[in-house]
């Protein structure tokens, strides 16, 4: 049975953790097994760890040793589930996030330790959804208060977003599903970009 890897990325409060619950209910109703892999950054600030009093090598090659030991995990156990079913992973983030946050130098020097450089990172993935975050065509919902690893600004989620965004162009599935539309209609939107290319009727 076929192996997806969907990564459900975006900038600060998009909707990422309420999208990727609805994207897991909805693909286990079609009989389709769901691995989903937490956001590392989250796990990481939240233990103590801060950026703030860091190096950025430190933090964030942390960060990206951690994703990717998680990344691997997920594949071994899809391949063992896949004998009965088919699979899907759903990433909160993928590894090049990581560069929307790091010196390209920095970046491409952690990569290498994986025997990554910035195309095989990206376009390992199958297919790549970004959020946008509601800074950006939604602004009465932005809010830190539900997450306890978001401090940014409207204006610094915004750039935040722009440089997410950024480190995934170049891969032949990125969709980009923004405000354009109430909340839970993002959430549809979502479902059925991820639908349409598992070959699923949306």
């Amino acid at each position: 049975n076929p192996i997806y890897q969907f990564v459900i990325t975006g900038g600060p409060c998009a909707g990422k953790s309420t999208c990727l619950s609805v994207l897991d209910n909805a693909l286990s109703e079609k009989g389709i097994r769901t691995i989903v892999v937490a956001e590392t950054a989250t796990e990481v600030i939240t233990s103590g760890m801060s950026f703030m009093d860091l190096p950025e090598t430190i933090f964030q090659g942390n960060i990206m040793r951690n994703s990717y030991a998680k990344e691997e995990s997920a594949r071994a156990a899809a391949k063992i589930y896949a004998q009965k079913s088919p699979v899907v992973i759903l990433y909160d983030r993928g590894i090049p996030d990581g560069h929307a946050y790091m010196a390209s130098k920095n970046y491409n020097k952690g990569l290498a330790n994986f025997g990554l450089n910035e195309v095989s990172a990206r376009d390992q993935y199958d297919a790549v959804f970004h959020l946008v975050t509601a800074a950006n065509g939604a602004e009465q919902a932005y809010t830190t208060a539900n997450n306890a690893a978001r401090s940014e600004t409207p204006e610094q989620a915004k750039a935040l977003d722009t440089k997410t965004m950024q480190a995934w162009v170049g891969h032949p599935h990125l969709r980009v599903i923004d405000n354009s539309t109430d909340f839970n209609g993002k959430i549809n939107r979502l479902v059925g970009e991820v639908f349409s290319v598992i070959g699923l009727p949306v």
